[in-house]
């Protein structure tokens, strides 16, 4: 009865939606107020305690929270994968893909279905599953494939408080894919170079594994790729598809730089301005993609494509390094 008193008093409503203080007085005021004794003397003083009670507890929750992760974070000796099914994916939504190839047919049968209850009903693509058919059932000898192979996607993966996302469907809407820096492990003598020049990738130090010499060179290059997604096979590895780009950058501007994705029988190109070629169009290419394992993604990268359909992206470097761009210092 209020509100057609109010609209006596101050006229209708102009563009305004009560709808989310209708919600919060079910957060502040029905739902405390069940934990009263509801006595008209006591009741506004208890549902008051209620309410400290309850935001006690979620600040100090989420203050023992942002701890334990400060502390899981900072914590180098431990192993980084401790419970891979748990602690990396939890987040995730999963959904599981058996194929198989039938042996009278000579065919590959491929079925899905989504794990995560909220995610039942949407599709995955055609694309999606034949590359997921290609990298973990068709290198697999003929008796076990056969046999047939299970294996789970997950939309997500965090490592040391960052999340890798390769989405379908994000917030049920379209597809998102991460762009994320991989380190490769190539040898020393198939660097382009370890000097530092504009057109050189970036590098990190790997740590040595028990088959490396002491003197061994585990630099590793850093290269961009975009996150196309992340499957957990049977042995409960998780392994990352993704689309790199190819091993030289161009630097374009202080804080840019020009990569050029990987396509079938597409070379590299060393031409300044090769993105901005108004021919140039990547969707009659075959994009060529890389099973890595996630232990390979470093970071995730700002990528800018330079127009639809194009071969080329840019780069553009960390925020914390911009100072630095614009001095020798």
């Amino acid at each position: 009865m209020h509100i057609a008193h109010n609209i006596y008093l101050f006229g209708n409503h102009q563009n305004i939606h009560t709808g989310p203080q209708e919600h919060n007085h079910i957060a502040i005021s029905k739902k405390p107020s069940q934990h009263t004794q509801k006595r008209k003397k006591n009741f506004d003083s208890q549902l008051g305690n209620r309410l400290i009670d309850q935001y006690s507890i979620d600040f100090t929750q989420n203050k023992i929270l942002k701890q334990q992760s400060i502390n899981d974070y900072s914590n180098e000796a431990a192993p980084k994968f401790k419970d891979i099914s748990l602690k990396h994916t939890n987040m995730a939504s999963k959904f599981e893909v058996s194929m198989r190839l039938e042996y009278e047919t000579n065919k590959i049968d491929v079925q899905y279905q989504w794990i995560t209850a909220s995610k039942k009903g949407h599709e995955l693509s055609q694309s999606l599953l034949e590359l997921i058919v290609h990298n973990f059932l068709f290198p697999e000898p003929v008796p076990i494939q056969i046999k047939g192979v299970i294996v789970y996607g997950l939309t997500e993966y965090t490592l040391n408080g960052m999340i890798f996302r390769a989405h379908p469907c994000y917030k049920n809407e379209t597809a998102w894919f991460d762009w994320v820096l991989i380190a490769w492990n190539i040898s020393y003598n198939k660097k382009q170079s370890m000097t530092e020049n504009d057109d050189s990738p970036d590098y990190v130090d790997l740590p040595n594994t028990p088959n490396d010499s002491a003197n061994a060179n585990q630099s590793a290059m850093l290269i961009p790729a975009k996150l196309i997604c992340i499957i957990q096979d049977e042995y409960n590895k998780i392994y990352a598809i993704i689309h790199s780009c190819l091993q030289r950058q161009k630097k374009i501007s202080v804080l840019t730089y020009r990569w050029q994705m990987e396509y079938e029988n597409i070379k590299e190109t060393r031409h300044s301005n090769a993105q901005y070629n108004v021919l140039e169009n990547s969707s009659e290419l075959t994009p060529v993609y890389h099973k890595v394992s996630v232990d390979s993604i470093q970071k995730h990268c700002l990528i800018v494509p330079y127009k639809e359909n194009s071969q080329f992206v840019m780069e553009i470097i960390d925020q914390d390094l911009w100072s630095n761009s614009f001095s020798d210092v």
